[in-house]
């Protein structure tokens, strides 16, 4: 996914992560995001398919970990399209 946004022209990296499991705050997950430039997030979360992410540190978080792998290639098809 990485390849495919940085070749469409977004600034993309593979960053460390965690996910909280059931809502609880103390049972943490460790998981990889793909971050990209937090102004995308208000298109993504409006696009089709939707998407969202956390943003921390000016960048928007897109954790991978509840991503079917599958679905890869429609993720980063909504973030390319939220960029243009």
């Amino acid at each position: 996914m990485i390849g495919a946004l940085r070749a469409g022209g977004v600034a993309a990296e593979l960053v460390e992560s965690h996910v909280t499991v059931l809502g609880d705050t103390s049972s943490r997950r460790r998981s990889y995001a793909v971050a990209i430039d937090q102004r995308l997030a208000d298109r993504l979360r409006r696009g089709g398919p939707a998407g969202v992410g956390d943003l921390r540190d000016g960048r928007l978080l897109l954790n991978l970990c509840p991503v079917p792998a599958d679905v890869d290639t429609d993720l980063a098809l909504a973030v390319l399209a939220a960029a243009s």
